[in-house]
């Protein structure tokens, strides 16, 4: 896994490779869907703390295993 986007977030099996959406990517996705509902909050700031937010679940993920 790469510790920095995660790696795939929809690997398949089999051996194919997979390269599109990275799980930072993901996370930070599922985490503008908040700051879409926040109205005090600018498009640049939301994407800015989303991917924020998306690093801190990485690195919490990686904890965990």
């Amino acid at each position: 896994m790469d510790n920095k986007t995660g790696g795939p977030a929809f690997p398949t099996n089999g051996g194919v490779t997979y390269k599109g959406m990275t799980m930072l990517d993901y996370f930070a996705g599922q985490a503008m869907l908040f700051y879409a509902s926040q109205d005090y909050v600018g498009y640049e700031e939301a994407a800015e703390r989303s991917y924020d937010r998306a690093e801190a679940m990485l690195k919490e993920r990686e904890k965990r295993k």
